[in-house]
Protein backbone atom coordinates (compact mmCIF):
# COMPACT_ATOMS: atom_id res chain seq x y z
CA UNK A 1 0.00 0.00 0.00
CA UNK A 2 1.37 3.16 -1.15
CA UNK A 3 1.80 4.89 2.62
CA UNK A 4 -0.06 8.49 0.68
CA UNK A 5 -2.83 6.81 -0.46
CA UNK A 6 -5.28 7.16 2.21
CA UNK A 7 -4.55 10.64 3.38
CA UNK A 8 -6.47 12.69 0.78
CA UNK A 9 -9.68 9.69 2.31
CA UNK A 10 -9.18 10.46 5.76
CA UNK A 11 -8.73 13.49 5.79
CA UNK A 12 -12.24 14.04 3.79
CA UNK A 13 -13.50 13.05 7.51
CA UNK A 14 -11.55 14.61 9.16
CA UNK A 15 -12.80 16.95 12.04
CA UNK A 16 -11.76 20.17 10.54
CA UNK A 17 -13.49 18.77 6.73
CA UNK A 18 -16.87 18.27 9.09
CA UNK A 19 -17.20 21.66 10.78
CA UNK A 20 -19.78 23.86 9.83
CA UNK A 21 -20.74 27.62 11.40
CA UNK A 22 -22.79 27.02 13.93
CA UNK A 23 -21.85 23.22 14.83
CA UNK A 24 -19.73 20.76 14.32
CA UNK A 25 -19.52 17.11 13.62
CA UNK A 26 -18.44 14.06 15.87
CA UNK A 27 -17.79 10.50 14.08
CA UNK A 28 -20.53 7.94 15.29
CA UNK A 29 -19.34 5.09 12.82
CA UNK A 30 -16.26 4.40 10.18
CA UNK A 31 -16.40 1.75 8.14
CA UNK A 32 -13.24 0.66 6.11
CA UNK A 33 -12.90 -1.80 3.30
CA UNK A 34 -8.69 -2.58 2.93
CA UNK A 35 -7.92 -4.11 -0.42
CA UNK A 36 -5.94 -7.14 1.22
CA UNK A 37 -4.93 -7.72 4.86
CA UNK A 38 -1.62 -7.48 4.13
CA UNK A 39 -2.23 -3.62 4.00
CA UNK A 40 -3.80 -3.81 7.63
CA UNK A 41 -0.83 -2.45 9.49
CA UNK A 42 -0.06 0.26 7.00
CA UNK A 43 -3.76 1.80 7.12
CA UNK A 44 -4.31 0.99 11.02
CA UNK A 45 -1.06 3.51 11.75
CA UNK A 46 -2.86 6.00 8.98
CA UNK A 47 -5.88 6.03 11.09
CA UNK A 48 -4.53 5.91 14.34
CA UNK A 49 -3.09 8.84 13.77
CA UNK A 50 -6.01 10.41 12.20
CA UNK A 51 -8.51 9.77 14.90
CA UNK A 52 -6.17 10.33 17.92
CA UNK A 53 -7.38 10.13 21.09
CA UNK A 54 -11.32 9.80 19.42
CA UNK A 55 -12.56 6.31 19.03
CA UNK A 56 -15.46 6.09 16.75
CA UNK A 57 -16.73 2.62 16.52
CA UNK A 58 -15.66 0.73 13.01
CA UNK A 59 -15.23 -1.95 11.22
CA UNK A 60 -12.56 -3.03 8.66
CA UNK A 61 -13.66 -5.57 5.99
CA UNK A 62 -11.19 -7.12 3.70
CA UNK A 63 -12.41 -6.92 0.17
CA UNK A 64 -11.35 -8.08 -3.35
CA UNK A 65 -10.08 -5.32 -5.95
CA UNK A 66 -12.11 -1.89 -5.85
CA UNK A 67 -12.14 0.42 -8.34
CA UNK A 68 -9.48 2.26 -10.06
CA UNK A 69 -6.98 0.46 -8.13
CA UNK A 70 -7.79 2.16 -4.64
CA UNK A 71 -6.45 -0.10 -1.52
CA UNK A 72 -8.66 1.41 0.79
CA UNK A 73 -12.51 2.95 1.15
CA UNK A 74 -13.99 4.72 4.00
CA UNK A 75 -17.38 5.24 4.90
CA UNK A 76 -18.12 7.66 7.84
CA UNK A 77 -21.51 8.89 9.54
CA UNK A 78 -21.27 11.51 11.25
CA UNK A 79 -23.65 13.58 13.88
CA UNK A 80 -24.03 17.34 13.88
CA UNK A 81 -23.90 18.93 17.28
CA UNK A 82 -24.55 22.56 18.18
CA UNK A 83 -22.11 24.71 18.72
CA UNK A 84 -21.37 24.90 22.71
Amino acid sequence: MDGNQPSPVVKAVSPAGLSVPGGHYSHATVANGLHGIEHWPAFNAIYAAWAGSARPARAVVPTGALHFGLKVEVEAVAVLLPAA
